[in-house]
Parts: C-alpha cells; sequence; structure tokens
C-alpha cells in the first residue's frame, strides 16, 4: 500500500486531510476514528457522556466512510464536495455535492456529512434516510446515520443502524462497532460496551482511542488493574497523548501507585502545559505539595 498518512492526535487530525487528498485512495488510512475524542476522553464516564452530547464530532470517521465506500471511490475520492469538506467549508460542500459524479447515494451522502457538520443533525437524518432508501447497501450512509441518531440520542435506532453496519464485512466493521460501544456507554451498559469495544479493535487495530474507552470503562467499573493495561496499550500508539497520560496517571493514583501517577501527571505537564488535562493533573500536585 505505500506510506500511509496517519496525523497525530495532538496537531489534529484535519491538518492531513489536504495530503490525503492528494494521495491514491489505498492509501488512506483505513481508520482514524478514534483520534477525533481526545477532549472526551480526557474526562471522567459521567463526564465523558455529557461532553459526546454536545459535541459535533467524528469528522474524520464521517470522511473516512466517504472515502471507503465500496463502490465510488474514484468519484468521491476527487469530488470538489469532499474537498470543501475537509476544508470546512460545509456549505459550499453541499452545493457541490448535488453536482457531485457520484452515484444519488454518495452525493446525498456528502450532503448528510456536511449537514452533520454543521450541527443540523436532523436533516442529516433525513438526507442520509434518503440515500439508503437509493442504495439500502450504502454503508458509508448508514454508517452515518447511525452516528447521527447517536447524537440526537436516539439509541436504540443508532443501535439498530449500527449493527446492520457490522453485520457487513466491510472495511467500516471497526468503526461500526466502536460506535456501538459508544452507544452502550451512554445508554449505561457498560459490560456491553466493552463487548463491542473489543470488536472494533479485533476488526480494526488502528482504532487505538478504542483502548482508551475500555480503559474508562474499567476505571468506572473499579477494574483498575485492566483500566491501566488498556491505557497503556493506547500509549503505545500515542506515548504523548494527554489523555492517555492523564488517564494511566489517575488510574495509577487511585490504585495507590503514587509515584507511577506523579510521574505520568507530570508528563502530561511536559507535552500539554496549557490543555484541559494539564488543568485536571495540576489538581494532584496541588493535592499532593
Amino acid at each position: 500500500m505505500g506510506k500511509r498518512v496517519i496525523p497525530s492526535v495532538e496537531r489534529g487530525i484535519w491538518a492531513a486531510v489536504p495530503v490525503w487528498l492528494q494521495e491514491a485512495p489505498t492509501q488512506i488510512p483505513r481508520s482514524t476514528l478514534g483520534m477525533t475524542h481526545r477532549l472526551v476522553l480526557s474526562r471522567p464516564l459521567s463526564a465523558a457522556k455529557d461532553l459526546l452530547k454536545k459535541t459535533s464530532f467524528l469528522p474524520v470517521l464521517i470522511l473516512a466512510s466517504v472515502l471507503t465506500a465500496p463502490t465510488a471511490i474514484a468519484q468521491e475520492f476527487c469530488s470538489p464536495a469532499l474537498y470543501y469538506l475537509s476544508r470546512g467549508d460545509y456549505a459550499r460542500a453541499q452545493n457541490e455535492s448535488r453536482r457531485d459524479e457520484g452515484t444519488p447515494a454518495s452525493r446525498m451522502n456528502i450532503q448528510g456529512v456536511a449537514e452533520m457538520m454543521s450541527g443540523r443533525q436532523r436533516e442529516a437524518i433525513v438526507t442520509l434516510r434518503a440515500a439508503l432508501k437509493s442504495d439500502p447497501g450504502y454503508l458509508p450512509a448508514r454508517l452515518n446515520l447511525g452516528i447521527a441518531l447517536y447524537q440526537q440520542e436516539l439509541h436504540a435506532e443508532a443501535a439498530a443502524e449500527l449493527e446492520r453496519v457490522f453485520q457487513n464485512e466491510s472495511a467500516l466493521k471497526g468503526n461500526a462497532a466502536y460506535h456501538r460501544g459508544l452507544v452502550a456507554i451512554e445508554s449505561d451498559d457498560p459490560r456491553a460496551a466493552l463487548i463491542w469495544l473489543q470488536r472494533a479493535i479485533e476488526f480494526d487495530p488502528g482504532l487505538a482511542d478504542a483502548h482508551l474507552q475500555i480503559g474508562q470503562v474499567h476505571e468506572h467499573l473499579g477494574e483498575l488493574q485492566l483500566a491501566g493495561r488498556s491505557y497503556r496499550s493506547y500509549l503505545a500508539h500515542h506515548p504523548e497523548s494527554p489523555a492517555g497520560l492523564l488517564r494511566f496517571g489517575i488510574a495509577a493514583q487511585r490504585a495507590g501507585h503514587i509515584e507511577t501517577a506523579r510521574r505520568y501527571l507530570r508528563l502530561v505537564l511536559d507535552v500539554a502545559p496549557d490543555s484541559a488535562e494539564a488543568v485536571e493533573a495540576r489538581k494532584f500536585f496541588v493535592i499532593w505539595d
């Protein structure tokens, strides 16, 4: 496949999108979904749920699902609509989607994504359902529909759509499992969340943030050793992630490993002194000192 461009969590995922647009479709990272959740993952489970309700997230997953369409990759890859979508110009992306050379379902999928990223989830749901009426087998639109329903807190409907994506053999299987896990978290079903998040890793090992979510679920359940293992797995992918360092440090502190906690929380201050994670880390040093 050649060298893949996988931007780091810390410098922002959108920075690399124009680069992807200059590369062959086979060089697009198969999964970059979890990287868009960093701010959410820096919080305990209950706070993460509140933030997920308020945040218009997942631009990269949505973009990746557009790009991994099984029948129209070439058309959408060169699409002006996709270019404007990657630049955050959602109004122009929506206008261009109407003139796109792809299938009707792929055009409506891009339009639905633009509506989602503009905070118009209800309109996106209508558009994405129309895309699926045009082509019921168009999995990117079904995945995005599941995400939009989740953002609207329609959890049962979201779960049903995500499970339908998961049942198909496609590159989106891991992403669908990941989001089904988030639905389970939001539905206060941590054990189901663990099952789905593990499936996400099984089908897409590149979903590093699944490890971080798993860690938070274990921490929420008081399973601190398992939480620590999951955080370490995440840090193996992103060793300077403030979110990963913070959660591992907090888990270590809760488990009574104070020196380990101090070391990791100090790393948070070193790598991201102005971040929200650093604010949380400093609270512990105030207590200790």
